[in-house]
């Protein structure tokens, strides 16, 4: 099961997929099963052809982690990986919940009203995955995270949700200049509070390594710039 997990994050992300494999080892099936979660949730509203049918497929997968909150093991590999790592981890559900609950705004492309409104939504989409990420690599010090796994988070969320989707990750009132001067701000905010952290959780924060990436493509980067990008934050243990 632990290959099927990992597949589905190398084929739905590339990006958690790569920056997960130089976490350490004995970590990589739990984070896979994490981000796993992730790209089974993130990618509902590309693939349904109704806002409808992606409501009752997020449903269901809110009532999944409400029985894994109760101790239940639903019968589904992607769900019952996931309840492996909370029960182990003993990782808070009520961020997950709050992730299926923010991705029903996804089912409709609306443009978000202002600044607080996308971080708040990046908050739940990106930053609390980085989070929940570190109490599972270093439990003993994920609780001093909090402010790298906020601004990484919600930096590389908006680094990927323009290059990605354009306009809607523009909030109302901003040009996307505006916007992406917004998240280079929250990206050197981010470098700096994730470099200042104990080297065992570094890994755990490198997807926020890409972000400037997509900031200056304002697209997808190459697999192999990635990959590339990567490397030398994980060698240097820097942003």
């Amino acid at each position: 099961m632990a290959d099927g997990i990992q597949e589905i994050v190398r084929a739905g992300d590339k990006d958690l997929f790569l920056s997960t494999l130089f976490c350490p080892a004995e970590r990589q099936v739990d984070l896979f099963a994490l981000w796993a979660f992730h790209t089974e949730i993130s990618r509902i509203p590309l693939l349904v052809s109704e806002a409808q049918i992606g409501e009752i497929r997020l449903q269901w997968w809110a009532d999944t982690v409400e029985a894994i909150a109760r101790g239940e093991s639903p019968d589904h590999p992607v769900a019952r990986a996931l309840a492996d790592v909370v029960q182990q981890h003993r990782l808070p559900t009520g961020p997950l919940l709050a992730f299926v609950e923010a991705k029903r705004r996804d089912l409709y492309a609306d443009r978000f009203p202002d600044v607080a409104a996308l971080e708040g939504y990046l908050g739940q989409a990106t930053s609390i995955f980085l989070q929940l990420a570190a109490m599972i690599i270093a439990p003993q010090l994920a609780s001093g995270a909090s402010e790298a796994a906020g601004y990484g988070g919600v930096s590389f969320g908006l680094a990927r949700g323009l290059a990605l989707h354009g306009d809607r990750f523009i909030p109302s009132g901003l040009s996307k200049d505006e916007a992406m001067a917004h998240g280079r701000k929250r990206l050197a905010q981010a470098q700096a509070a994730i470099n200042a952290l104990p080297k065992q959780l570094f890994p755990v924060m490198l997807p926020v390594a890409l972000s400037d990436l997509y900031f200056t493509q304002g697209r997808t980067p190459p697999q192999w710039r990635r990959q590339w990008r990567l490397y030398w934050a994980a060698r240097r243990e820097q942003v």
